[in-house]
């Protein structure tokens, strides 16, 4: 099975979803009798494509090149440079007057995790605010989940299987 390093895009603010292009590169040949089209994403078991909601807390990755750029749009894991996992939540103890005049709850946002590559197999971690360091080491071929998302095309005569495969990890 061939395996690309594709990715869901990353948003510019956390909370929000940029709409998902349609134009991805197949890994394998869409099935012209069932509709489907799949492609494969190879990504560290660290990451997760969607936002993680937590109560009223969510938890987003956010993939960098190596000028600091956002990637909106990710084709190859293997070009992201650092992924940062922000958590945002609405402070309800503070507030702030909006364009309209009106109260509004504080919503903040921060980073609590940065993954950097910093070799082909390896990664260093750091965690904030306390600032610890790790490193991990990749093992691309040992795949530890599998994860599936399907997506109807804008005409609704196509749904686009994405498959995500996590590779391991170890300290």
């Amino acid at each position: 099975m061939l395996l690309h390093g594709l990715a869901a895009p990353a948003q510019s603010m956390p909370g929000t979803r940029a709409p998902e292009p349609i134009g991805h590169h197949p890994s394998s040949a869409p099935q012209a009798d069932t509709g489907m089209v799949y492609y494969h994403y190879l990504v560290p078991e660290f990451y997760f494509y969607k936002p993680r909601k937590q109560l009223d807390t969510t938890f987003e990755f956010f993939c960098y090149d190596s000028r600091d750029t956002e990637l909106t749009v990710v084709y190859n894991y293997d070009s992201v440079f650092y992924y940062s996992l922000y958590k945002s939540y609405t402070d309800s103890a503070h507030t702030y007057i909006d364009k309209d005049g009106v109260s509004q709850f504080l919503p903040v946002a921060s980073i609590i995790k940065r993954y950097d590559r910093v070799g082909r197999e390896k990664w260093m971690t750091i965690e904030y605010p306390g600032n610890k360091y790790g490193e991990l080491r990749a093992f691309k071929n040992v795949i530890v989940k599998t994860d599936t998302e399907r997506v109807l095309n804008a005409h609704g005569d196509t749904i686009y299987s994405k498959v995500y495969h996590y590779y391991k990890l170890l300290k």
